[in-house]
């Protein structure tokens, strides 16, 4: 038998070594996504609906994935640090963020200091949308918006409106009203959220708030507050007594508080697609829709394509309003 020759053995080897470099390699770069715990940031301290809607995808996440997906709080600077963290995280897909409405469409209209660009928040799926709605004190003489303009108008100096906080959804809804309307002079008297905002609305110490309807809707319903009219498009179906601005001859005033899934920039597409087939999914399931019913909110769903587009039609529906407003938070 011929010796094999040296320079024959040694390309052996070296091909051997190759391929003891390269399989791992290669089988590592094919693992399946996630192959490890995901993250889902909420910019907002738990127990809210933002909280709540991303508990749920999480356990929806993870029976179709097979692998866990942690809520992390990260409250701060108006949902800012929660997305300034999500923004900078490497984009392998296992950091996603629940964002809403003042993330991804007010915030960077408000804030001329960002300490992340808007653009490293790349679309994966809108989840729910749900209108403001707004209360008023039960002793408030009005019982709708016409009424209550002519009251206005009769009694400038007896009407407030109740807002959650200079530049928040809420606040900036009231601005959108005021503009609509022609009552440059209703005063927003600024709370520090919901809860106190309904409190002194109750009770009289203001007499108009916009407030989203998960948590103006049970109150109303408890006849502790009454509803004059809803920022949706068409009547919600959890109060269809209760009119729109729209009907009520106020057609630029339709807005929402909404939800959606985002991740870093850089996320591989075939990740970002398999989440928002997944959201698709979650979405149709009936835990989710007993949810979405709960908080009065309408699910959303669709490719990521229809979620920029959507962002993009919000961010300018805000820059109209903000535009004269000259608020400054930097």
């Amino acid at each position: 038998m011929n010796p094999v020759p040296v320079f024959k053995r040694f390309a052996f080897a070296a091909l051997l070594a190759l391929g003891c470099v390269v399989l791992p390699a290669i089988a590592q770069t094919a693992a399946p996504w996630p192959g490890r715990p995901v993250r889902i940031v909420v910019p907002y301290p738990p127990g809210g609906t933002t909280d709540l809607i991303a508990r749920l995808l999480a356990e929806q996440f993870k029976n179709e994935f097979g692998q866990p997906f942690i809520v992390d709080n990260k409250p701060g600077a108006g949902t800012v640090m929660g997305a300034q963290f999500v923004a900078n995280a490497v984009p392998d897909g296992t950091t996603l963020m629940l964002v809403t409405v003042s993330t991804m469409a007010i915030n960077p209209v408000l804030l001329k200091k960002m300490p992340y660009r808007p653009e490293k928040l790349v679309p994966v799926a809108l989840i729910a949308k749900a209108p403001f709605m707004l209360v008023a004190s039960p002793a408030f003489p009005p019982n709708n918006i016409k009424e209550m303009l002519a009251y206005l108008k009769a009694h400038p100096a007896d009407v407030n409106l109740a807002g959650q906080g200079t530049g928040a959804s809420s606040h900036l809804v009231g601005e959108m009203f005021k503009a609509a309307a022609g009552v440059p002079s209703l005063t927003i008297v600024q709370y520090k959220g919901s809860a106190p905002a309904n409190a002194d609305a109750m009770a009289g110490h203001v007499q108009m708030h916009f407030d989203g309807i998960n948590t103006s809707l049970p109150l109303v319903q408890q006849k502790r507050l009454k509803a004059l009219a809803v920022t949706s498009e068409t009547r919600v179906s959890a109060a269809p007594d209760v009119p729109t601005f729209v009907e009520s001859g106020y057609p630029s005033v339709v807005a929402s508080s909404w939800y959606g899934l985002v991740t870093p920039a850089g996320t591989p597409a075939s990740v970002i697609d398999q989440l928002n087939a997944a959201t698709n999914r979650a979405l149709n399931t009936q835990v989710f829709k007993d949810r979405l019913a709960a908080e009065a909110a309408t699910a959303g769903g669709g490719p990521p394509a229809d979620f920029a587009k959507f962002v993009d039609s919000e961010i300018a529906t805000w820059r109209k309003v903000l535009a004269p407003l000259k608020i400054d938070l930097d």
